[in-house]
C-alpha cells in the first residue's frame, strides 16, 4: 500500500512540477491547481499512518522500490503535463518522452525509467507472495 501511495505522490509531484516550470504557474490551466497541490499532501499525511502501521521491513522495502519507480512515475507526468500545458491535448506516448533541456543532475531516459519501474513492480510482488 505504501508503495502505490508513494507512486501516486509521485505523479501528483509530475503535475506540480510541469505546472511550475511553465512559467505559466495558476494560468498553466483553467482549474485550479490548488486541487493537485492539496491531494499531494492528503498524500503525504497517509503516508505517515501507513508507515507507523506497518512493519519496518515492509516500508523500507516499499521505499526501495518506490525509488526504483519514482522517475517512470514523476517524469510520464511530467511530460504528460507539460503537453496539456502547452495545447497539445492528452496524448500518453508524451509519458515515454526524454527531456533535451533537462537541468537535473540525474537524468534517466524512458528506456531506463522504465526497467526500474519493472524492477521495482516485480520486486514488490515478490515480496507480497513471499
Amino acid at each position: 500500500m505504501i508503495y502505490l501511495v508513494l507512486n501516486l505522490y509521485a505523479l501528483l509531484d509530475g503535475v506540480c512540477d510541469a505546472i511550475l516550470y511553465s512559467r505559466k504557474g495558476a494560468d498553466s490551466f483553467k482549474w485550479n491547481e490548488h486541487i493537485v497541490l492539496v491531494i499531494r499532501r492528503c498524500l503525504v499525511g497517509l503516508l505517515v499512518l501507513l508507515g507507523v502501521q506497518a512493519p519496518y521491513p515492509c516500508v523500507i522495502t516499499q521505499l526501495l522500490c518506490f525509488g526504483l519507480s519514482f522517475s517512470f512515475f514523476h517524469n510520464g507526468a511530467y511530460y504528460i503535463t507539460r503537453e496539456l500545458i502547452n495545447g497539445k491535448g492528452l496524448l500518453w506516448y508524451y509519458w515515454f518522452h526524454d527531456s533535451l533541456t533537462s537541468t537535473a543532475k540525474l537524468e534517466f531516459n524512458y528506456i531506463f525509467r522504465t526497467l526500474l519501474f519493472l524492477i521495482s513492480l516485480i520486486w514488490i510482488l515478490l515480496y507480497l507472495l513471499f
